[in-house]
Parts: structure tokens; C-alpha cells; sequence
């Protein structure tokens, strides 16, 4: 019984996850995508120029990566290498995107 359990909590788990990811991918489509390239690569025209990180390598927590969406990204100088998304979008649409980019290295 408890196998069975613990069975079904880690499938619900499993599809809560994909969902999430599924859910961000939308997301990372519409906000992300201009520079990192839908397959999340970094090689789009835009996403070259400002050496945009290849996601599918992250090797950063989610936690992380939810942060980074969150506070934007600047270069040693200062300059903003990638625009902060905290007053554009809501948390639950962070973590979504965050989740997405997790799947991107699989």
C-alpha cells in the first residue's frame, strides 16, 4: 500500500512538473525567446549580439534561474545584458518560465 502511494505521489509530482514546464513555455515564447531562440540556445540575431547564455547548459538551480528572470542580469560593467521581468510578470509566470528552462537541458 505504501508503494502504491508513494507510486502515485511521484506521478502527480511528475505531471505537475511537466505542466508547469508546459505552462512557461508560452511564457519563455513570448518573453524570451527574441534573444535566447525558442530552442532556448542563445543563437537568435538579437541574442548573439548580447552573447545571450545558451539555456539548454544552465546548470542553475530553479530557484536561481526564477531570480535571474526576476532582477534582470548585468555584465561586469553594469550594463544590462537581460532586463528584469519581476514588474512584467507575476511569480507563478516566473517559476512557469523558470520550469521551462530546467526542461530545455533534457
Amino acid at each position: 500500500m505504501k508503494i502504491l502511494i508513494l507510486t502515485c505521489s511521484l506521478a502527480i509530482f511528475g505531471m505537475c512538473c511537466h505542466t508547469q514546464a508546459e505552462g512557461g513555455r508560452d511564457l519563455f515564447m513570448t518573453n524570451c525567446a527574441s534573444c535566447h531562440g525558442n530552442d532556448g540556445k542563445g543563437q537568435t540575431a538579437i541574442g548573439k549580439k548580447l552573447d545571450a547564455k545558451n539555456l539548454t547548459e544552465s546548470k542553475f538551480s530553479a530557484a536561481e534561474i526564477e531570480k535571474r528572470i526576476a532582477a534582470g542580469t548585468k555584465d561586469a560593467k553594469g550594463i544590462v545584458k537581460m532586463p528584469a521581468f519581476a514588474e512584467r510578470l507575476s511569480p507563478q509566470q516566473i517559476s512557469d518560465i523558470a520550469a521551462f528552462v530546467k526542461s530545455l537541458g533534457h
